[in-house]
This record gives C-alpha cells, structure tokens and sequence, in this order.
C-alpha cells in the first residue's frame, strides 16, 4: 500500500439504506464500521461524502425528479446511522449527483492530511462509490475498495463495476486486509 492512508465513507446515509441493499444494512454498517473505528483509533485522516439536496429539489438529479427525492437537507434520511455519524475534525463533502470530489475541498483536505491512498467504501458500488473511486484515481491517489464495506441496489451492475475498477483503477481488499496496515 502506498503512504499515508485516509479513509473515505461515500453516501452512508439512512435514505440510501431505507431502499434495501445487498449486503444487508447491518452487515454494510458493521463493515464500515469497523474500518471508522480503526481509523479514528490511528488518528488517520476520515472523509464522509454525503448527498444532500434541496428541498424543492432544484439541485437534484433529474431522474430522481418528481416522485424519488432522496437526502433532501434537513430530514433525516440525509444523516448517516448512528455508527457511521462524522466527528469533529473529519471532512464532509457534500454533492447533489454523483462524485463527491466535485466539492472543491475534498481533494486540498485529503492532499493537506498527507493522504496517498484513499481507502474507499460506501453505497451503492456502481453508481456514487464507482464515481468516488475514479474521482480519486484521476488525481493521482491510489485508491483501494473495502470490499465487506460496499452495498448495492443492483449485484450484477455492482460486480461488473468491481471487476472493471479492481483491473484498472482500484485494489479491492476485505477488511482483514486493510486494517492489517491501519497503524
């Protein structure tokens, strides 16, 4: 593994979860967890990405526009369960589509905490994680992929895009694994 480490939680918020995953809820939480904890055990940089929109729905993606808003501010499916709740001193990036390094303050935080490698995990694998994952490739980190921290709407979709990501921009890694190097 390259340098510094820091770890990433893409989209850990209730809407998300409310719609069903594989893995299960809990099982996804427990992961990620478990990586949050060590982290912040280590003193290594965390990052949370959350969608959060507006209530209107000005800002959303268009095909969740007009029945499926999903993290809309101020509700409390824009939180991330309990376990996973960022803490003082952790960056919060916020989006309204798919990458989170569109916040123009991702990328200067993670650089500033001396991070190398962007340990990555989240919901949903093929969609907000994949973005997050190439968003980071594409500015130089090497990036791994929590493997037991990942949930997905769509098994087929999330493992074709975990097949493609882990050959061309990504290590996929278990959690044994990961924390093996968490100092």
């Amino acid at each position: 593994m390259t340098g510094s480490m820091g770890l990433l939680l893409v989209d850990m918020q209730e809407d998300f979860f409310a719609r069903g995953m594989t893995p299960e809820r809990d099982d996804v939480i427990a992961g990620a967890s478990e990586l949050l904890e060590r982290f912040r055990a280590a003193g290594a940089p965390v990052a949370h990405i959350h969608t959060i929109c507006a209530p209107d729905g000005s800002d959303a993606m268009p095909h969740w526009l007009p029945d499926k808003m999903l993290c809309v501010r101020d509700t409390p499916g824009v939180l991330a369960p309990e376990a996973l709740r960022p803490h003082e001193g952790e960056f919060v990036a916020v989006k309204q589509h798919y990458d989170g390094f569109v916040d123009p303050g991702l990328e200067p935080w993670l650089r500033a905490q001396g991070v190398e490698t962007v340990v990555v995990c989240g919901v949903y694998t093929q969609t907000c994680v994949r973005a997050a994952v190439l968003g980071a490739y594409q500015r130089g980190f090497a990036v791994i992929m929590a493997t037991d921290a990942l949930g997905t709407d769509d098994v087929d979709f999330a493992n074709m895009n975990l097949a493609w990501l882990g050959a061309r921009a990504a290590t996929l890694l278990d959690n044994t694994e990961i924390l093996a190097s968490v100092r």
